[in-house]
């Protein structure tokens, strides 16, 4: 009985654990050897960075280009930008100039119905020919 207990137990926990909201992953990616950081916290880039488990919000993710001199390691910021991390997964890229672009993947169709930008929703059931406001097409 203790072992049939303990085995619905773990049963039940595993699934449990399976329908937790998961938290999005940032993958950041680059071609040069840039100084990265994000929300304060510095990654030395090897290429590719996976932060996970990052929280909803806004977050800062700043590029520093590293310049040995004489004197010892210079940082000069290259970029800066803010970005907003919702229920997607995101992908950062750095470009080789240290330009930021942010791609944002959503899982499955989304709020939007799978709208796009051609202004057609995917629905069969309605003419998207149709103008709704006007009553004419």
């Amino acid at each position: 009985m203790k072992t049939l207990l303990t085995i619905g137990a773990g049963c039940l926990f595993s699934i449990a654990a399976m329908a937790a909201d998961r938290r999005p992953s940032v993958t950041i990616k680059s071609k040069r050897n840039f100084e990265i950081i994000v929300d304060g916290q510095r990654y030395h880039n090897d290429n590719t960075i996976r932060l996970r488990g990052m929280n909803r919000g806004i977050h800062t993710i700043k590029v520093y280009e590293r310049s040995r001199g004489f004197f010892g390691n210079r940082l000069r910021l290259v970029s800066s930008k803010n970005f907003l991390v919702r229920n997607n997964d995101l992908t950062i890229m750095i470009d080789h100039f240290g330009r930021i672009d942010i791609d944002e993947q959503r899982n499955g169709r989304g709020w939007d119905r799978g709208w796009n930008d051609n202004n057609r929703d995917h629905d069969w059931k309605d003419n998207d020919r149709y103008n709704d406001r006007d009553r004419r097409y």
